[in-house]
């Protein structure tokens, strides 16, 4: 049955005490520079050797997706005011339009004759 089961699992590479892995969590301490913990994470890499292993740090992860996230709030916030000036400048020539006709109607109607009282 052993070597049945060896023979089954041959092809697929190397795996620690003989049994296939899904995930592998390590918890490193987090008092570790960054110099440690590369040293750690290229030490998992190389055991495996292999390339459907996939090694993340959570680490690393983080600070990506905080610049990440960093740079998606300063393209909203150039968004948000480039929206707000071609608002407040659609806003302005609406309002000079507006009042630009109404002095011209007043115009007329004081030429008609329509005191101001």
């Amino acid at each position: 049955m052993r070597t049945k089961y060896e023979n089954l699992i041959k092809p697929y590479g190397n795996f620690s005490d003989g049994l296939p892995k899904e995930y592998l969590f390590i918890n490193l301490n987090k008092s570790l520079s960054d110099d440690e913990r590369g040293i750690i994470t290229n030490g998992v890499r190389a055991f495996f050797k292999d390339d459907l292993t996939v090694l993340f740090d959570q680490k690393e992860i983080s600070a990506s997706l905080q610049s990440s996230l960093s740079l998606l709030q300063i393209f909203v916030t150039i968004i948000g005011v480039i929206c707000l000036t071609l608002s407040f400048f659609l806003l302005l020539i609406s309002t000079t339009a507006n009042i630009k006709e109404n002095l011209w109607e007043f115009g007329v109607l004081r030429a008609v004759g329509l005191s101001q009282d």
